[in-house]
């Protein structure tokens, strides 16, 4: 058996020679475990929160509580970057195998990015509209307590 030195010397040249089939390889394990990703935190179809969407390629992972950028700090990835930090690998991509070695840890949602990108200036207007429209309906229809505007109206 070879030790770990020459196994990665061998992966290492085995990747430059191949490197498209390495790429081919890597882009559909990473989107088959982004797509368990987008189910564990949405459903079987995924879907943003928000708004609905459900084309896969619009939909990202938000943190809920607006706390990603402590979080990336904390677990040691920075602006795309990976920092080690435990070993653990989760820089670009990786984020969603981090997800799931980690049992898939509460506080995240799916998104679109438009709505992942509203969320944080100002607040997306799909929450704003639904409560107009809600707070239109006569008292006797709305199922919905009542919620106050934030934001101009237009």
């Amino acid at each position: 058996m070879k030790s770990r030195e020459e196994r990665n010397a061998y992966m290492r040249e085995w990747r430059v020679q191949n490197r498209e089939k390495f790429h081919t390889s890597q882009k559909r394990c990473y989107q088959r475990i982004r797509l368990e990703a987008l189910q564990h935190y949405s459903a079987e179809t995924p879907f943003c929160a928000c708004c609905g969407e459900t084309e896969l390629v619009f939909l990202t992972i938000d943190h809920i509580n607006n706390d990603g950028a402590d979080h990336r700090r904390a677990i040691g990835m920075r602006q795309g970057r990976y920092e080690p930090k435990e070993s653990a690998n989760i820089g670009g991509n990786g984020f969603a195998y981090w997800l799931k070695k980690n049992d898939w840890p509460t506080g995240f949602q799916i998104l679109c990015f438009n709505c992942n990108w509203a969320k944080s200036h100002g607040g997306c207007p799909h929450n704003t509209l639904m409560q107009r429209l809600i707070q239109q309906l006569p008292k006797e229809q709305s199922h919905v307590p009542q919620v106050p505007l934030q934001g101009p109206l237009h």
